[in-house]
């Protein structure tokens, strides 16, 4: 995929929405209270592009956020617009932010999941135009896509939501050591070990174990 090369200060982007031309800024965002600056991240809205989410939509983490800033969920909601819709649109502005505006690491979903086989094969050419970031997301719907052509990049890292053991990822501290050890999996510090601990500094397991376990909040 070619790179875009860009001088604006701007950094917007004139979208039709439904026959309305409206003006959105960059799609990715930088860093939050859990990841570096050093992280870009793309963000869907949360449970209603999450496919596999009937046994956690109760209890999202993602939504917080939402009902706290109505602002989060318009962005959420427009990326979703974008990436479903426009998706050679969304492909070009992503390209072009990280083209523009790089980081050592892309977070694919802080909220939101994947939701078609072609968000997901969208997904793998962008990474693979890139390889000096690394890329990396979880997911619950592995089962329903392929998601080959993505996991055999050498710089994406799917963590899988679901355990072996058909247990989810995150819950209360005993659970979640517990699972650990069960799986060999890695735990997050944050908010077990250092609330101060951020994905992209001193931890990157995320990016690296297909295994992540959660303290839930």
């Amino acid at each position: 995929m070619q790179r875009l090369k860009t001088k604006t200060r701007t950094r917007c982007h004139a979208i039709n929405y439904d026959g309305i031309e409206i003006f959105v800024s960059d799609l990715l965002s930088y860093g939050n209270d859990k990841l570096s600056s050093n992280i870009a991240i793309f963000d869907l809205p949360a449970i209603e592009t999450c496919l596999n989410r009937d046994d956690c939509k109760h209890n999202c983490y993602a939504m917080k956020a939402q009902r706290q800033y109505p602002d989060t969920y318009t962005k959420r909601a427009l990326n979703y617009y974008i990436a479903e819709k426009r998706p050679e649109t969304f492909e070009h502005l992503v390209v072009h932010q990280l083209a523009y505006k790089p980081r050592p690491y892309v977070r694919i979903h802080s909220s939101g999941d994947f939701f078609s086989q072609e968000y997901v094969d969208a997904w793998a050419r962008i990474v693979a135009s890139f390889p000096e970031i690394q890329f990396y997301s979880y997911t619950k719907v592995n089962h329903l896509f392929d998601f080959a052509n993505l996991t055999s990049l050498p710089n994406f890292n799917l963590v899988q939501s679901i355990l072996p053991c058909g247990a989810q990822n995150f819950g209360p501290k005993k659970d979640i050591i517990r699972l650990a050890k069960k799986h060999g999996a890695a735990v997050c510090p944050y908010g077990l070990i250092n609330q101060k601990v951020k994905c992209g500094d001193k931890c990157r397991a995320c990016m690296t174990r297909e295994h992540v376990v959660f303290l839930q909040h």
